[in-house]
């Protein structure tokens, strides 16, 4: 697998990202170089990745910028389901989908017109799969590649793939855990505002009171 001419080696790159994850940067931006990551070291790739809705339905676009505008507008959202292109189908089975052709490939009967429409004839989609959260089956989203021909994957590019996939897990595992943190301290500052009775805080190890 090539690396373009301009890009950093691929430790670096997973380093840089590693860092972001680990400095709390903006999701959206690590989201963004992840997929850049994976077109980097699939030339004439584009990537996307998917986020699952909060009814765990669907999925919605999240980012992937050498996709077409048009496509990612057309596209919307995807229903989960067990014929649903590459993405909702990897979701639903929890496993890689490999999309040779589209134009023969029985699961992208609703989406084919679509993605021929914006020359987009091969697709390969694994689920990003949470290593602590139970909710929607541990589905967080999906990562894809898209290519202008039919193409198989080989060894390499799954195992690209599942790397990848990983490195998201941890990105948002660890925006969830950020967020659901700073919605703990709200509700404690709020409690702490509005409580009319003194109370204490104890350890519950020990049993001391710390507070």
């Amino acid at each position: 697998m090539a690396i373009t001419e301009h890009a950093q080696p691929p430790h670096e790159r997973q380093a840089a990202i590693l860092e972001r994850i680990a400095t709390n940067a903006p999701l959206q931006k690590t989201l963004d170089e992840l997929v850049r990551y994976v077109e980097d070291q699939l030339p004439g790739a584009s990537g996307s990745l998917l986020l699952i809705e909060p009814d765990g339905r669907r999925l919605r676009y999240a980012a992937g910028y050498r996709l077409p505008a048009a496509h990612n507008t057309q596209l919307g959202s995807i229903e989960i389901g067990a014929s649903a292109g590459s993405c909702g189908t990897a979701a639903f089975r929890r496993t890689p989908v490999f999309v040779t052709d589209i134009a023969s490939d029985p699961l992208w009967a609703d989406y084919r017109e679509l993605a021929q429409a914006h020359d987009l004839h091969a697709c390969w989609s694994t689920p990003i799969l949470s290593r602590r959260r139970l909710d929607h089956g541990g589905v967080l989203g999906t990562l894809a590649v898209y290519f202008q021909a039919p193409r198989a994957p080989e060894p390499a590019h799954r195992d690209l793939l599942a790397h990848v996939e990983h490195l998201a897990c941890i990105a948002l595992e660890a925006d969830y855990a950020a967020r659901e943190l700073r919605e703990s301290d709200t509700r404690l500052r709020m409690f702490v505002d509005h409580a009319t009775d003194g109370f204490f805080v104890h350890d519950g190890m020990t049993g001391a009171v710390v507070g």
